[in-house]
């Protein structure tokens, strides 16, 4: 009689044991699809950084290019670029030089107003920089 009893209750049981794995494996494949979305994203984020940086210095470059024009040249209206920083490179810079007092410089004591823009993989940065008397 009790091996009855024991043996109807094992066989009300059948399949829960798949059940259950089924919904561990649910769950785990859920939380592996978001950690991997996250350490994605973050991948994107760090190399997207990189090209941040690689436009700073396209930036820097044209501020430099801005100086030399400005105290070689002596040339305070110019606009230079988009062009590469050096041949064969995929960074791009532009820089614009104004003279003080004008619409894009309007404060009188500055001599001179730079603005310089580098470009890598669509990610732009800008400088500006402002020489006084």
């Amino acid at each position: 009689m009790i091996f009855k009893k024991i043996k109807k209750h094992f066989n009300s049981q059948k399949g829960v044991a798949l059940y259950f794995s089924m919904i561990i494996m649910t769950i785990i494949l859920a939380l592996a699809l978001g950690i991997s979305t996250l350490i994605v994203g973050q991948f994107k984020m760090v190399g997207e950084m990189g090209y941040s940086v690689a436009a700073f210095y396209g930036a820097d470059t044209g501020l430099e290019e801005g100086l030399y024009k400005y105290y070689i040249e002596n040339n305070t209206n110019f606009d230079i670029g988009p062009q590469p920083i050096s041949a064969g490179s995929p960074v791009l810079y532009s820089v614009k030089g104004r003279p003080g007092n004008t619409v894009d410089c309007p404060d009188p004591s500055i001599a001179i107003c730079y603005e310089a823009w580098g470009n890598y993989n669509g990610i732009v940065r800008g400088l500006a920089r402002y020489l006084g008397f």
